[in-house]
């Protein structure tokens, strides 16, 4: 798994799946860490291939996998993607939504100039301010920035 990590954080897509091949037997680290890998890289469509495949051979999807993988579909713009994932994770995958899950939901949303969405995200999901963590936050306040929306990075 190292050496998936350490290829995939150099950019060497190709070697980091040709090592995570020869894995033999992969656990659910092996399985996050091509995911992971795959994503940084942006690369969305491989990353959940590669979900669906993990999903296949029965390894059961983490909370870092499901932040891989909505953080690769935040790269790629795949918005409704990414909320039909978001909304299945509890239900479908058995793995509850966390704050870092919650932070890539409202960064997917900013980074798709959907500004107003996201903040209704934090107040409805995570209960505003009181709820929320500078991830959240700070992922909605970047996007203001990038957008230029000052109304809403005010209120953030």
């Amino acid at each position: 798994m190292a050496l998936v990590d350490m290829y995939s954080k150099c950019g060497c897509v190709e070697p980091a799946l040709l090592v995570f091949e020869g894995i033999l037997d992969k656990d659910v680290k092996a399985w996050n860490a091509i995911i992971s890998g795959v994503a940084m890289n942006r690369n969305a469509k491989k990353s959940f291939e590669l979900f669906e495949r993990m999903n296949a051979y029965g390894a059961q999807a983490t909370v870092v996998t499901f932040v891989a993988i909505l953080t690769a579909f935040t790269y790629a713009g795949f918005v409704d993607e990414g909320l039909l994932l978001f909304e299945q994770m509890g239900v479908v995958y058995g793995v509850e939504p966390q704050l870092e899950h919650y932070a890539c939901i409202v960064d997917l949303l900013g980074q798709a100039e959907r500004l107003e969405e996201a903040e209704t995200f934090t107040e409805e999901k995570i209960g505003g301010f009181e709820g929320g963590d500078a991830n959240v936050w700070g992922a909605l306040l970047g996007a203001c920035k990038i957008y230029a929306n000052v109304e809403v990075g005010n209120k953030v």
